[in-house]
């Protein structure tokens, strides 16, 4: 989740575990690691990703 860009969608593969900032190669815009996976855990949560199947 915090190599997703949660703007665009974008995956930065290259990403490395101790960039705690980035920007993103497709958007161009700027996040902190830990806010923008925090905002596509919740993105997932409201779009019913994270719920169980039964």
């Amino acid at each position: 989740t915090s190599r997703t860009c949660h703007h665009c969608g974008h995956i930065n593969t290259e990403l490395k575990v101790k960039t705690r900032k980035w920007k993103c190669q497709n958007c161009g815009k700027t996040y902190d690691r830990d806010i923008n996976a925090a905002i596509n855990i919740l993105n997932r949560w409201f779009n019913g990703d994270c719920l169980k199947k039964h």
